[in-house]
């Protein structure tokens, strides 16, 4: 005799079963699970998108650890929850997680397709809740969903009532996705084909245990405001293939003050397309200055062969400045920013490097972005030494024109939080790698055009490593900048790596904010002064655009100390101080070498 439950789930028996897969009638009959598929409609489910369906699927859920007879002793095994087309509301926090045992297997969610099968977080009465909370106890290990939509927002539906798109405004801040947090284990977790849209954040992983190890196959994730946050050490092995962040507004990962080594995050084929939130600048990656984040002890985060859309001004690729050692890169993706306004690529400090190996960068607006290298950043700086702070294009990356062209106006502020394009040196150090295979149409800022293909590492100001290969190439380290001293006859030094041959360089005096009539002279010579390789004709100080001296030097360098170091320095015409209170606008130059 069988008991239908809503279905036949369970079997009659004359008494209690050994295994715990057993159910009492009100009559005192014992019952056990005939079936290993259960649905919530069998625990009372509607679907119908207006019914509380929590406590339906909690028991459901519960139920999951007895379906597979076999393994109900060690509840290892894996027991599916067929969830049939329609719309599940859930008004409880948890419910996903809702279950009273450590499951080893976990239990397989299925719905009948993202497009079908929808599960609703409903917050619309102003409580925090999460679809997935296992909070400090350990639930699930290795549950697999699959064909489902998960959704929260004030309305689950991706339009509006008259058929118009439901965006931004449609976001319930309360409602929130997975949280795993990491007791002992809670590992192993697999979404496939499924769509999450409308949470304030889809993803996080927290606590300081094992939260590892979850991985997404052909998922979309639509109009949510932030998609993943690892905010714990362990939260290791994390992995996207062939999914869609289609028009999301927030970051798209993001490191928490409480990772302190967390990585291994690997997103594989796709596309995100980051629409703008205009209150705040987002990232498809941002690990902020105050996190410890990820570090060469758990692996990269890494994304391949994606394309990420920038849309709007406030969306950036990166910010990598957290006190980690975190090798944050970016291999074969297209990168394209339909910013009006000037906007970051990359910021990179600390002990971090940014990595773009075989991507393009296009601009659909003629507007052209910058990055950042940094020494030092934030109330951490004297735990780190920026010169190790790494932005390297690899391979054959195609860069547009100005990519790496500074704007001397702005780039006067080298302590600004923003300045305008090419590449901004804060503290004067850092490393830039370009190598041989990219190509960039640029100008430079002696205005003369050429194609940057560079086999070796280009630093900012005064740093004493450079190069990585010698392939006989012409090699730069161009731009660099400094503020205009007091004592202009100062000037500023570059370190040259030895045994290269100095072919060409430049300097330029940049004459915003320099008002005096005082004559000025450039000068380029070797560390001491003692040799003098350029000198330009003494002219007045005026604002119409600056100085310009550029030399060919044809200059063999030793491993001499003096000789490895080219000195940009400014005097009156005679020899002596141009102007000792002049301390506005900046020295810039650059060197060609080989």
């Amino acid at each position: 005799m069988a008991g239908d439950c809503g279905g036949a789930l369970y079997k009659r028996v004359g008494s209690a079963p050994a295994h715990g897969g057993k159910f009492q009638s009100a009559d005192g009959a014992w019952w056990e699970i005939a079936e290993a598929v259960v649905t919530p409609q069998m625990f009372g489910a509607v679907g119908g998108g207006t019914t509380d369906d929590s406590a339906a699927f909690i028991a459901a859920i519960q139920y999951l650890k007895f379906a597979v007879p076999q393994f109900t002793r060690t509840a290892d095994g894996q027991a599916e929850l067929f969830v049939p087309a329609g719309v599940y509301r859930l008004n409880q926090s948890g419910v996903l997680s809702n279950i009273n045992a450590v499951t080893r297997g976990g239990y397989k969610m299925r719905g009948e397709g993202r497009d079908a099968t929808v599960i609703w977080l409903d917050c619309t009465d102003g409580a925090t809740k999460w679809l997935y909370g296992n909070g400090g106890s350990q639930r699930n290990w290795g549950c697999t969903f699959e064909g489902i939509s998960f959704a929260g927002g004030t309305d689950w539906h991706r339009r509006d009532a008259v058929g118009a798109t439901n965006g931004l405004a449609n976001i319930n801040a309360f409602a929130k996705g997975f949280k795993i947090s990491g007791p002992n284990w809670e590992s192993a977790h697999h979404f496939i084909d499924c769509g999450f849209r409308f949470f304030e954040q889809t993803f996080e992983w927290a606590g300081s245990n094992n939260a590892d190890v979850t991985a997404f196959t052909a998922c979309n994730f639509d109009r949510n405001r932030h998609l993943f946050a690892i905010n714990n050490p362990q939260a290791l092995s994390h992995s996207l293939t062939d999914c869609y962040a289609e028009t999301n507004y927030g970051n798209v990962l993001v490191y928490g003050a409480a990772t302190a080594g967390g990585g291994a995050f690997n997103w594989k084929g796709g596309a995100i397309i980051q629409l703008e939130d205009a209150a705040a600048d987002t990232y498809v990656v941002n690990i902020p200055t105050t996190t410890v984040g990820p570090d060469a002890g758990n692996s990269n985060v890494t994304f391949t062969g994606l394309h990420i859309e920038l849309r709007g001004n406030r969306t950036h690729v990166s910010k990598n400045t957290g006190i980690g050692f975190c090798t944050l890169a970016f291999e074969q993706c297209n990168i394209l920013s339909t910013a009006t306004a000037q906007k970051e690529w990359t910021e990179t400090a600390g002990f971090n490097t940014t990595l773009f190996r075989d991507c393009a960068f296009k601009e659909q607006t003629p507007v052209t972005g910058y990055h950042v290298i940094a020494g030092s950043l934030g109330a951490t700086a004297s735990a780190r030494r920026g010169k190790n702070a790494a932005l390297r294009f690899l391979g054959a990356c195609i860069l547009q024109a100005d990519f790496f062209t500074a704007d001397t106006a702005l780039a006067t502020a080298l302590s600004a939080a923003k300045a305008s394009k090419g590449i901004v040196w804060k503290d004067g150090r850092g490393l830039l790698e370009v190598d041989d295979g990219c190509s960039a149409d640029t100008a430079d800022l002696s205005a003369q055009p050429r194609v940057i293909a560079l086999a070796c590492s280009v630093h900012g100001l005064a740093n004493d490593s450079y190069t990585v290969g010698r392939s006989g190439k012409l090699r730069t380290i161009n731009p660099f900048f400094s503020t205009v001293p007091s004592a202009l006859i100062a000037g500023t030094t570059l370190g040259i790596p030895p045994f290269v041959t100095v072919v060409r360089a430049w300097m330029r005096l940049n004459g915003a904010g320099l008002t005096s009539a005082t004559n000025v002279r450039l000068n380029i010579s070797n560390g001491d002064k003692s040799v003098l390789y350029g000198q330009s004709t003494a002219q007045a100080i005026n604002t119409a655009g600056g100085h310009l001296l550029v030399t060919n030097i044809y200059l063999r360098i030793s491993d001499d100390t003096i000789s490895r170091q080219l000195t940009f320095w400014l005097d009156n015409g005679a020899g002596a101080d141009a102007n000792s209170n002049v301390n506005a606008g900046l020295i810039i130059g650059g060197v060609e070498y080989s």
